[in-house]
């Protein structure tokens, strides 16, 4: 078995993973798939990876003048988390990312409250 890169680091530890949607069995959970367009990376298959993508919002990275980026809508990121965090392996392993999914989803709820409590006191 060869093994795949299913992302690429950089100097500074920040990570970059490749996601594709996953239409076939479980059996390709977990399973990396292999991608030759990304120069031997690999992408992780998941689940309702296409209700996370869809309609997703512009925003900028704050790194130096700013990049542009497509990300998820902050609501379908939250729900999408939480779908993935019900589903994760009833180990440790999968506890710990459980409780981290959870704490994500909270914190992005609490986020996007006061986002739109802002924009209705703005209006």
């Amino acid at each position: 078995m060869v093994a795949v890169r299913r992302g690429s680091r950089n100097a500074n530890r920040y990570e970059v993973e490749f996601l594709t949607p996953n239409h076939g069995s479980s059996d390709n959970d977990g399973k990396p798939a292999e991608m030759p367009a990304l120069g031997g990376a690999a992408a992780q298959p998941l689940r309702i990876l296409d209700f996370l993508i869809y309609e997703p919002v512009r925003s900028v990275l704050l790194h130096g003048a700013g990049a542009n980026v497509v990300v998820p809508a902050p609501e379908q990121y939250a729900v999408h988390k939480f779908i993935v965090a019900d589903r994760r392996r009833d180990d440790s392993l999968g506890h710990l990312k459980r409780d981290k999914d959870v704490r994500q989803v909270a914190s992005d709820l609490t986020g996007i409250l006061d986002r739109a409590s802002c924009e209705a006191t703005a209006w």
